[in-house]
């Protein structure tokens, strides 16, 4: 039973390795405890930055994701520095996410406020960066870097109060713009139904012409035949009578 005791707390030959400061001869090493199960559970943290500090920040995330799965590990410390690492690698929204995560554990952990906030800051979510740096002053208001992260915030606010003006005179271009639209929509209106009237009194005109022609017309033809058959010598029947009788 002692020596179990003395093997489960013994420092392992990777854990060794990387406290003197040889991470890469540790990653090997680590690898294979792990994979053998003879090493603790902060093995996946040791192996995760000994990746880190040879520059390896894909392969440190996965390994300190793959302690994250593992019962008995450290989730925020691990959490925690699968931030620190995909911040290295530039993936700003995987480092928001872990710091997240180990926020989740713990939220006064003002380390991952700051680090968060940075990473934020970095994605343009500038809202809730403020709010992560404001925070972070909140509980650590004693930090050295103070003055340069209250100039950050100020920088901040006067880029969301910019936005702010900017949305407010976009909206008003916008709506000058649709109505001059609707009144050049109406204009347009106003001429085709004027120009439809038009059509329609030329119409109305053109057939009234047609029918005071054909009516001219047809007044001359019935006074034509009228004519014809008036009374006059010239137009006299010569009737035959019947002989008289003697």
């Amino acid at each position: 039973m002692l020596l179990f005791a003395a093997r489960l707390f013994a420092e392992s030959e990777g854990e060794r390795l990387f406290k003197s400061n040889d991470p890469t001869s540790a990653i090997p090493i680590l690898e294979r405890e792990l994979s053998s199960g003879i090493a603790s559970a902060a093995a996946y943290n040791y192996l995760g930055l000994s990746y880190y500090q040879t520059g390896q920040y894909d392969k440190s995330v996965a390994t300190f994701e793959r302690g994250l799965r593992v019962s008995g590990t450290d989730k925020k410390v691990l959490a925690y520095n699968a931030g620190n690492s995909a911040f290295a690698a530039g993936n700003y929204a995987k480092a928001d996410s872990c710091y997240s995560l180990a926020l989740s554990a713990s939220p006064d952990f003002s380390k991952a406020i700051l680090n968060r906030a940075n990473a934020r800051l970095n994605r343009m979510r500038l809202e809730d960066a403020l709010g992560d740096y404001e925070s972070y002053i909140e509980k650590v208001p004693g930090d050295p870097q103070r003055t340069e992260i209250e100039r950050v915030i100020s920088l901040i606010r006067a880029e969301l109060a910019k936005r702010e003006e900017d949305a407010r005179t976009a909206a008003a271009l916008e709506r000058t713009r649709r109505e001059e639209e609707a009144r050049m929509y109406a204009e347009q209106e106003r001429i085709a139904a004027d120009k439809a009237r038009r059509e329609a009194e030329t119409r109305a005109a053109e057939e009234a012409r047609k029918k005071k022609l054909l009516e001219d017309v047809a007044n001359s033809l019935r006074s034509t035949n009228a004519e014809s058959i008036t009374g006059g010598t010239e137009d006299t029947l010569d009737y035959e009578t019947e002989p008289e009788l003697d």
